[in-house]
């Protein structure tokens, strides 16, 4: 009876333990349950403030992608092995691709006629508004291809800034500036580099022109005093011929030496006349003009020059024409000196081409005249709108001045592309009709 009474009691005593730790596991269950509750809210508090901060962050990356994709600027980043990972709406507008023929290649397989310091650049046309393109190429030389060259070559260059010729794949030439920069990360390392792109076509042109204009002033006000300094004496010279010539009683050896006296004061006369027309500032008659009109009556007005001396002539004029606010009859200066000087570039005969092409983005049209003549000489391309400045034997140095003068006169811009051994085009840009109803 002791024995079952002692088991009972251990009995009793292994409930009590049983129920105690039982009461315990829940207390701790209780406790685990507040727990878990308390980190679901901290982890979906975190979860909210994750969802918050990656919201953010593609603001702030949808932010920054829309400045750079609004810049006027050309934007080109890559990483260190030369493969383009960025190229912004800027970049393509200007050089003519877009961006899924770029993304991911290598910029040297792309760009090849960049130029920058580094290696030779290869020899092509050069366009010419007074200077000359710097010789420069962005990517690496031959040897330096192999082996990681991109990263040297960008480690070694880190930063420059250069200004080169570019020829977009619609044609249209362009002067862009360049500039290269190493990008690194938060310790300094290098990451990859960014090209930085910018078209500077019209202000180069336009400081181009500015310096033209400055030299064309100081040589103008030298003119017309030298002009009016020779005019009064051949007066004098003429006057005294013609009484000569009364009293020479017919003798025609004198005779004929009066009239050789008469001849080259005639064409010192031309002379100063084309310098005074140069050098007076012209002041057009701006009315509605059909600019084919202009080109085909110019082209007929030359075309004993033209028929004489084997040239063949080629026309790409506007299909449905076009009326621009010009004075017609300078207009025909242009092209008739335009004409005579393609001709005179060509004394075995060749091929003059003249062509119009209407720009409405930019508002403007585009004249462009080119012959097949054996081009210009490098050192003079700054020099041939100067007034005076002539290669040719027999020539006054005036008529590209005054072609010059006019095309400033309609708030136009003039230049030229030579192609050695292969002939010259001079191009013309003119407003349309649109912007110029001011003149009305």
């Amino acid at each position: 009876m002791l024995e079952k009474s002692t088991d009972v009691a251990l009995l009793n005593k292994a409930f009590s333990s049983f129920n105690a730790a039982s009461a315990s596991l829940v207390k701790y269950y209780r406790g685990l349950e507040e727990r878990i509750k308390e980190l679901d809210l901290e982890l979906e508090e975190k979860n909210r403030e994750l969802i918050s901060s990656l919201l953010e962050r593609d603001e702030i990356k949808n932010y920054l992608g829309s400045i750079l994709q609004s810049l006027h600027v050309g934007v080109v980043m890559m990483d260190m092995s030369g493969k383009i990972t960025i190229f912004n709406k800027a970049a393509e507008t200007i050089t003519g691709t877009k961006l899924p023929d770029v993304i991911g290649r290598r910029i040297n397989d792309i760009f090849t006629s960049f130029h920058l310091p580094g290696s030779p650049a290869k020899s092509r046309p050069k366009r010419v508004q007074g200077t000359v393109p710097t010789p420069y190429t962005l990517h690496p030389t031959p040897s330096e291809e192999a082996g990681g060259a991109s990263r040297k070559f960008y480690k070694k260059l880190g930063q420059h800034q250069s200004e080169i010729s570019w020829t977009r794949r619609d044609g249209e030439r362009l002067v862009l500036s360049l500039l290269l920069s190493d990008v690194t990360d938060f310790q300094g390392n290098p990451v990859g580099s960014v090209l930085l792109i910018n078209d500077i076509t019209e202000v180069r042109r336009f400081r181009e022109q500015a310096e033209r204009n400055s030299r064309l002033r100081a040589m103008g006000e030298m003119s017309v005093r030298i002009a009016h300094d020779l005019r009064n004496p051949l007066g004098s010279i003429e006057l005294f011929a013609s009484i000569l010539k009364k009293e020479i009683n017919g003798d025609r050896d004198k005779a004929d030496l009066l009239d050789h006296i008469s001849l080259g004061i005639k064409s010192m006369d031309r002379l100063i006349s084309n310098l005074l027309f140069f050098t007076r500032p012209q002041k057009p008659i701006f009315k509605k003009t059909d600019i084919n009109r202009v080109v085909e009556d110019s082209i007929l007005f030359s075309s004993h020059l033209i028929n004489g001396n084997n040239i063949e002539v080629n026309k790409d004029l506007l299909t449905n024409g076009m009326e621009i606010f010009c004075d017609e009859e300078l207009m025909k200066q242009v092209f008739l000196n335009m004409i005579l000087n393609a001709v005179q570039s060509m004394p075995e005969g060749g091929k003059l081409s003249i062509a119009l092409e209407r720009k409405d983005d930019k508002g403007e049209i585009r004249i462009s005249v080119a012959d097949t003549g054996g081009g210009i000489r490098r050192e003079y391309m700054d020099k041939i709108f100067d007034p005076f400045f002539t290669t040719r034997d027999r020539g006054t140095g005036l008529g590209l001045a005054i072609v010059h003068n006019i095309v400033q006169a309609h708030d136009g811009t003039i230049e030229v592309e030579s192609y050695p051994n292969r002939g010259s085009r001079f191009i013309i840009r003119m407003p349309s009709a649109r912007r110029q109803r001011i003149y009305l």
